[in-house]
């Protein structure tokens, strides 16, 4: 096995691996990968190593990706020989076409909660981590953290434009109810100071 193929493919998913060139895209598959795209999956597969086999489908004397097109072309532009996959000859062909659609379509349905999403990424941001590794368009994650950048400068500027001093004496009985009502005005920056007359 070459260097770079044992570095990337667990010993958990080495009894899967067939030969990259024993297995064929499938002509009709209707998600389509970039050069970008299979880039990310080049660097993602260099950080993380092979994370899921492929699924694949024997018919007709070929063996078909139904899962895994991308991670296909990123293993051939590493160089790959093999690649973990799980075969399920037991797909009728129609079971098999539409699990190719199912596969690339179940990814985009659910929904992202983008304040957690943005409060990740602008923490790993800080933490030097490459964010390219994400999948996301860089004008995305630019946004994001230029969100946060700006609200960030937005909370900063705020300073007070002026300061009031005010003199109010109360009876001691009185000081006690107002305890509470000092200490919230504290936590907003005001300067208590208490004394007796």
């Amino acid at each position: 096995m070459p260097e770079t193929q044992s570095v990337l493919i667990p010993e958990a998913l080495r009894p899967l691996l067939v030969p990259l060139a024993s297995l064929t895209p499938y002509p009709k598959n209707a998600q389509k990968h970039d050069d970008k795209s299979v880039e990310q999956m080049v660097k993602a597969l260099l950080k993380w190593g092979w994370t899921d086999p492929c699924i694949t489908w024997p018919h007709d004397g070929k063996t078909y990706f139904a899962a895994g097109h991308r991670r296909n072309l990123a293993a051939l532009k590493l160089g790959l020989a093999e690649i973990p996959a799980l075969s399920r000859p037991e797909w009728t062909e129609a079971e098999f076409r539409a699990y190719v659609i199912w596969d690339n379509q179940s990814v985009k349905q659910e929904p992202w909660d983008l304040a957690i999403l943005k409060d990740e990424l602008v923490d790993l941001d800080g933490n030097g981590f490459d964010l390219s590794l994400m999948g996301f368009q860089d004008s995305d994650v630019e946004r994001m953290l230029a969100a946060d950048d700006a609200a960030r400068e937005s909370a900063e500027d705020i300073r007070p434009i002026s300061q009031i001093h005010v003199m109010l004496s109360f009876a001691p009985e009185q000081m006690a109810k107002l305890a509470p009502l000092i200490e919230q005005a504290k936590t907003i920056g005001a300067e208590v100071e208490q004394g007796h007359t």
